[in-house]
């Protein structure tokens, strides 16, 4: 690229034809692999779609195996405002954030940090904004009415 625009530059300035037919010419064949690129990718999207939806789940479940690809999911994630390739259930795949009643992790039902929406009032960032994230709803109303409950039998008592 820094060639042919020097190409292109040099050849505007000096007025020489030989680095304009250069530079017009490379230019006119970038346009049409870019052109071609897209008419691919529109014709071939499904295919293109498995295939990225493929890649994202092989990488959720290697989510904390490669620092290196944890921080490219994180950048990702955060970039596009996402989480998972379909959602949040995505991190199923991942033994760590799973629900199944064998996970004994602490981010176990949670996601990763980078699917967390982000506070423009904090500097720090939480990294454990996403546990229990996935926790099903119903458990919490049972604690509450458990809470309540037990409050009440307290102030009876009283």
């Amino acid at each position: 690229m820094f060639i042919l625009g020097f190409a292109g530059c040099i050849g505007a300035l000096r007025e020489n034809t030989f680095l304009l037919k250069f530079f017009s010419v490379f230019l006119g064949i970038i346009f049409f692999l870019e052109l071609t690129a897209g008419v691919l990718a529109f014709v071939f999207k499904d295919w293109i779609k498995d295939q990225l939806y493929f890649f994202i789940n092989n990488n959720i479940r290697a989510y904390r195996d490669d620092i290196d690809l944890q921080n490219l999911i994180d950048f990702t994630q955060e970039y596009w405002q996402c989480c998972g390739a379909f959602g949040a259930d995505d991190w199923n795949l991942n033994i760590y954030f799973n629900c199944t009643d064998s996970n004994a992790s602490r981010e176990r039902c949670g996601v990763p940090f980078s699917c967390c929406t982000k506070d423009p009032a904090e500097d720090v960032i939480n990294t454990q904004c996403g546990y229990d994230a996935r926790q099903k709803p119903i458990f919490g109303i049972c604690l509450a009415q458990n809470l309540v409950s037990d409050i009440e039998a307290v102030r009876a008592s009283w």
